[in-house]
Order: structure tokens, then sequence, then C-alpha cells
């Protein structure tokens, strides 16, 4: 690549110098440099000189500052406290400490401690009905759109007996539908399960049988060539069964639901053992969003 000219990175102002290591005298020059970043330092009679040459088109003007910052720092440990080994010397500024160890490790928010992810749902469909909340391939769907496809879909399962924290499951490739099964499963008070429709067949009989599913949402499709029929669990392929759904109200559902009932139960891989379904409240996955 072409050589380019470094840039002034001006005067570090703001570090204090320790008295053990007067450091001054910062100079700038403009100059081709061969690499992208060079480090040298050079003894003479009563100091160092150190020059730090770097390829703008790569390194931002305050990168280098705060490598210089670091680098001084490093150096004032060595001095206050020789014996120290290389493995616990910071470079870290007390201000950069303060900020790492406190400032950026505030995880203390306030929340809403008793909505569930229907009651934020609805609220952004109150704020931006009109906004497009999905798009895949070639379909989009605004914000009313999802909420009233997925109250269609709600009111369905609350008439096929989906009561607070009985688990359904989903089975479907990745589509609107998908995101229309989740909220229309939440909104009806129950939790969904999500099966890959890739898992191997003894996988997702396992999940099937130890969740105790009884009703799964799917596509015509992955209801053929994966589940197939299996005694006591009801599949609704939701392409195919979509005109019998949307007969359904578009209207908000009565809320059944509260932030202690079941969202989702996830199971995991189950490289150690049988895969475990871990089971998610309402609560928990508002706090972490």
């Amino acid at each position: 690549s072409e050589e380019e000219e470094i840039e002034d990175i001006g005067d570090i102002e703001d570090i204090d110098d320790d008295e053990l290591l007067p450091i001054s005298g910062y100079e700038t020059s403009d100059m081709a440099v061969q690499f992208d970043l060079t480090l040298s330092v050079v003894e003479r009679e009563t100091n160092f000189f150190l020059n730090i040459a770097y390829r703008s088109s790569l390194f931002k003007e305050e990168t280098i500052q705060q490598f210089l910052v670091h680098y001084k720092t490093i150096l004032i440990n060595i001095v206050n406290d020789i014996n120290l080994p290389i493995g616990e010397l910071s470079m870290l500024t007390e201000k950069e400490e303060v900020k790492l160890l406190n400032v950026f490790n505030n995880n203390h928010i306030d929340f809403s401690k008793n909505k569930t992810l229907v009651d934020l749902f609805q609220e952004q469909v109150a704020k931006t009905p009109e906004a497009i909340a999905v798009v895949f391939e070639n379909e989009v769907l605004t914000f009313a759109e999802l909420d009233e496809h997925s109250n269609q879909l709600g009111h369905y399962l609350r008439e096929q007996g989906v009561t607070p924290d009985t688990l359904v499951g989903i089975c479907i490739e990745r589509s609107i539908e998908m995101l229309v099964s989740i909220l229309g499963i939440l909104k009806s008070g129950g939790a969904y399960v999500p099966i890959d429709p890739e898992y191997p067949e003894d996988r997702i009989e396992y999940m099937l049988t130890d969740a105790d599913i009884k009703l799964v949402l799917t596509s015509a499709k992955v209801n053929s060539e994966v589940l197939g029929d299996r005694e006591g669990i009801t599949a609704v392929s939701l392409d195919s069964q979509w005109k019998t759904i949307e007969s359904y109200s578009t209207e908000a559902l009565t809320s059944v639901v509260s932030p202690e009932n079941l969202a989702y139960v996830i199971y995991t891989s189950g490289s150690t053992g049988k895969p475990k379904g871990v089971m998610n409240q309402h609560n928990g996955i508002v706090n972490r969003l």
C-alpha cells in the first residue's frame, strides 16, 4: 500500500506526570511511514527519546494517543516497583480503572417489574402501528398487522385450551409465521418451545415427550416430513390452516398472564447428557432485555 503521512497526535495534557518518571517534550512531525505501526526508543545522555509512527488510514489519532498514555502508565508502574511481575503491570490510568470497574459495570437500571413481553409489544404497537415490524424475503408486516395476526392466532389457541404455562411447540422454518406463532402463544397465555425442524428425529421426539407438548404450530411441509402422525399431539399447519385462523377476531385478548408465568422453554444442547428444558419467565426476559 502507499505510504501515508502520520497525523499530529498533539499533547496528552490530562495525564499527570509521576515525579519518579518525568515525561515531557511531546513533539510531532509529518513523515512517510514504512510500516503500519512503529515504536522506537533511542537512549541519549540524560534521557530517552521515543518516536511512534503510524499509518493514518488504519489508526485514529485518539487511538495512538491512548496507546501512548497506556505505555507511559506501564513505564511508571515499572519504576514504582521494579520487582513487579510483567503480568501484574497495569496499563490503565486511575480514571480508566474507575470507568471500567464502576461506571461500565454499573448494571442497575429501572424496569417495569409488573409487565410481560406482551405488554411491551403492545406498547410498541401503540407507538408505531404503521412502522415496519418484520421483513422476510418479499413479505412485510407492520406492527399493526403483526398485532392483528397474532391476536387471531391467540384467540384460536385459547379455544384449543391453551392457558397460562401451557407449553406449545413451534416447529417451523424461519418465517414471518414463526414470529406470529411466538406472539400468538404469548398472547394466549401459553409458553412456546422452539423445535428446529432440522433436529434429529430422536431429539424432536424427546423434546415433545419431555415437555409433554400436546399442540405444535408448524407448516404443512414440516408436519408431513418431520412431525408425522404422533399420537396425542395436534399439529396446526399455519399455512394450510390459516384460512380458519384468520376468521378469528383481530381484537386484543384479555390478559391472563402475569410476569411470573412462563414465556418459553428452551432446551440445552445435551452435549453432556440428555438435553434439559430451561424455563424462562416473562419477568426474567423483561429484566434481561
